[in-house]
């Protein structure tokens, strides 16, 4: 190895190293605290290596170096508990998912079937499709599903809580019918005395405490908290349904407390809002619906124009159901009453995503002919919930798409290909003529007749499904 000249004759030179490290070096050892020449301290880390002068760095430390980390049997245990963890939550949001999507359905149908409050439902759809358009997102569709969520197990808990009183009052019946005066019959109609006081406190301080389910099974979970006692250090009144709810009456808060939580309930369902939106779209509609549907619906009922208008009113139905589905869109998503007459602005926003508004189309036209089927009798008022929610469970695809066809068109500047535009553009037109062919078919065979032009549940609120009486 070339010869290495001392330190001290090139104090400038930061390429130069000490000889005593090149030594150490050529041993293939270097120790961490090697010293140069005037005392300061160097740390090195170099094995099997010659230090070439330009890449030497005093700074370099072997802390630097960090070694691989050692798994330890608590540090597996935690990893496990966190994948069940994780397991555990995924799993409490499908369940509050799925419940408050089965709720929203079923809200949304008996709103359907109460004259007014029908817009509701019509905004809560129109509300949906807006966040969709504006977001992209479908899952800004789901409006509301967690205080839907808690609607539904607040439902469940109830209805499960109250079982065994119906179960006990149908032994007392029994018992009644079988000796009236009977021992046995005293002791069931007690039983159920003292069941409907003890299970109804029990539902109002499970209500009080959340309505979460684990607020109305608590009972279950006894032995668990009993378990649970020694490690907990905040007391009973915080954490157990029953203690929270009785401390709440013996400080003469419960009122207060329960007319502040309905009232946020009541915030939370937004339902100002959403009557607002249903009456605005509801009436924008029939601007647009209105002139031929009524022409339609005058031929048919045989009061109106020659039957060779037919023709030229269902041609002008077809023109109407074309962008109608679009516009409703354009309009949720600007929430404006304007929005909902720029045709021109919609056909431009059909260029930048014609096969996605192809989709949106066919969807709301093949999911809204087969309902047409419920309106050939009138529906009774026992069975009006199933239509309407039929009604609802094929409406919310089609808002859903609708809103997803308009935020692709709004996302993009520039019109896309001619060929996908035309493609949509001569599938349409057909698609609305046979939607407009199938309305008319159904009016001879619905029972409101004509009318039921103007009760088209693809745009408007279900009019049909009221019921007989």
């Amino acid at each position: 190895m070339s010869e290495i000249a001392p330190h001290d004759t090139h104090d400038d030179d930061p390429n130069v190293v000490d000889a005593n490290l090149v030594d150490a070096v050529d041993a293939d050892v270097v120790d961490e605290n090697a010293v140069d020449a005037d005392g300061v301290e160097l740390n090195l880390c170099v094995v099997n290596a010659e230090i070439a002068p330009a890449e030497f760095d005093s700074e370099t430390s072997l802390s630097d170096e960090i070694d691989a980390p050692v798994v330890t049997p608590a540090d597996q245990e935690t990893s496990r508990r966190s994948w069940w963890s994780w397991l555990i939550q995924r799993l409490a949001t499908i369940i509050t998912w799925l419940v408050g999507m089965v709720t929203l359905v079923f809200v949304l149908a008996s709103l359907a079937s109460v004259p007014v409050l029908q817009f509701i439902s019509l905004g809560y759809l129109l509300e949906s499709t807006g966040r969709i358009a504006r977001s992209g997102k479908f899952r800004d569709g789901f409006v509301g599903y967690r205080t839907a969520a808690r609607v539904g197990t607040v439902i469940c808990g109830i209805w499960l809580t109250l079982l065994p009183i119906r179960i006990a009052a149908k032994f007392s019946h029994a018992t009644y019918a079988i000796d009236p005066d009977g021992t046995q019959t005293i002791i069931w109609r007690v039983a159920v005395t003292v069941l409907t006081i003890v299970l109804s406190l029990h539902a109002a301080s499970a209500v009080y405490c959340g309505g979460k389910l684990r607020d109305f099974f608590w009972p279950t979970l006894v032995p668990l908290a009993i378990l649970s006692l020694p490690w907990r250090k905040e007391p009973l009144e915080n954490w157990f349904p029953p203690m929270k709810f009785f401390a709440a009456i013996r400080r003469g808060e419960i009122y207060d407390v329960a007319c502040r939580r309905l009232w946020e309930f009541l915030q939370q369902l937004r339902v100002k809002k959403f009557l607002w939106l249903g009456l605005r779209g509801y009436a924008l509609t029939m601007v647009w619906i209105g002139i031929p549907g009524l022409l339609m619906a005058s031929i048919l009922t045989g009061e109106g124009l020659s039957p060779p208008m037919l023709f030229f009113s269902g041609l002008l139905m077809a023109i109407v159901v074309m962008y109608l589905p679009l516009l409703q869109a354009h309009f949720a998503a600007e929430d404006r009453w304007q929005a909902m007459f720029e045709w021109r602005h919609v056909r431009r926003l059909f260029t930048r995503a014609p096969l996605a508004m192809l989709i949106s189309i066919t969807v709301t036209f093949v999911l809204a002919v087969p309902l047409y089927l419920a309106k050939i009798e009138a529906t009774s008022d026992e069975l009006t919930w199933i239509p309407n929610v039929l009604m609802i469970l094929s409406v919310i695809p089609c808002h859903w798409v609708a809103g997803w066809a308009m935020s692709r068109a709004r996302r993009r500047e520039t019109p896309r290909h001619a060929i996908s535009c035309w493609f949509a553009r001569l599938w349409i037109p057909p698609l609305s003529m046979a939607y407009v062919f199938f309305i008319g078919l159904a009016a001879y065979i619905s029972w409101d007749g004509g009318w039921s032009f103007l009760q088209q549940h693809a745009f408007l609120i279900p009019a049909a499904f009221l019921g007989s009486s």
